[in-house]
């Protein structure tokens, strides 16, 4: 019933926005929607199970209580023109998240029949839920790949995989009937990361400056040699559109959007 609601008043908004000749997006976003509702009662469960353990590894605040001192080192770090500051925090929330896996075509369906196994890296992890969400429902997935470089949000992260990793694994392994993949959270600058190995890439930049999204187009166009698809909430200078192709454009749900019922544009680079 909210769905059909939020579905009918974007609807009535998007007509409003062409009455007046103006884009959509200024009124109003798709509200979100998953991609891949559970079937059965079974995919229902086993998706309750991911959410509990989810909700057990972090609390409401995790995440988005760091220092004034750390987030000012952080802005000092990656530059800031005082307008975009990188130290501002936000999620993907489970729905958003289900939405980028489908979207990056890194679910079950969309991946059979891969050559290569798949790495999914999220440069800038903040809590690391994204991380152990992708652990806990995409079989495609070998390796997953976390760097952050607020030490309050990695520490976070690592506390949160260290208390479920056991409930993680037998979930994976046992319940879904996936190989069992690596999870690796590191501290540190992402464009520092080698991401050679990463066929998947997401980064929230949605608060980056036009001189990190410059550096970031850079890194990822002279190593990423195996990228297959990067999800971003900025888009890169169009100029690099030669070597990452156009991107298509998604609104998926953020902690930001959520209680809106909104998305928040996220722009998917096919390589």
């Amino acid at each position: 019933m909210k769905q059909n609601m939020a579905l009918a008043k974007h609807n009535l908004l998007s007509v409003a926005a062409a009455v007046m000749n103006v884009p959509a997006e200024v009124f109003t976003t798709p509200p979100p929607v998953d991609p891949r509702p559970p079937k059965s009662e079974e995919e229902k469960q086993f998706r309750s199970q991911v959410d509990a353990i989810l909700d057990k590894g972090w609390s409401s605040v995790d995440g988005f209580q760091t220092s004034q001192e750390e987030m000012d080192d952080i802005d000092k770090q990656m530059g800031t023109d005082n307008i975009h500051l990188p130290s501002t925090y936000g999620e993907i929330t489970f729905l958003g998240s289900r939405q980028l896996f489908h979207y990056m075509k890194l679910t079950e369906d969309d991946a059979s029949g891969k050559s290569q196994p798949y790495t999914f890296m999220d440069l800038g992890c903040g809590g690391g839920k994204l991380l152990v969400q992708s652990y806990l429902e995409l079989k495609s997935v070998d390796r997953i790949i976390g760097i952050e470089l607020s030490n309050d949000r990695y520490q976070v992260a690592k506390k949160a995989w260290n208390k479920v990793n056991k409930e993680a694994k037998q979930l994976r392994t046992e319940t879904m009937g996936a190989n069992d993949a690596s999870l690796e959270i590191s501290k540190g600058d992402l464009y520092k990361i080698d991401i050679s190995s990463a066929t998947h890439i997401y980064v929230a930049s949605l608060c980056f400056t036009e001189e990190m999204m410059e550096r970031l187009a850079r890194k990822i166009v002279n190593e990423g040699e195996n990228l297959k698809c990067m999800a971003t909430l900025k888009a890169f200078p169009e100029e690099y559109e030669d070597h990452l192709g156009k991107p298509s454009i998604q609104y998926l749900e953020m902690s930001w959007t959520q209680y809106k019922g909104t998305g928040s544009r996220v722009y998917f680079y096919n390589v």
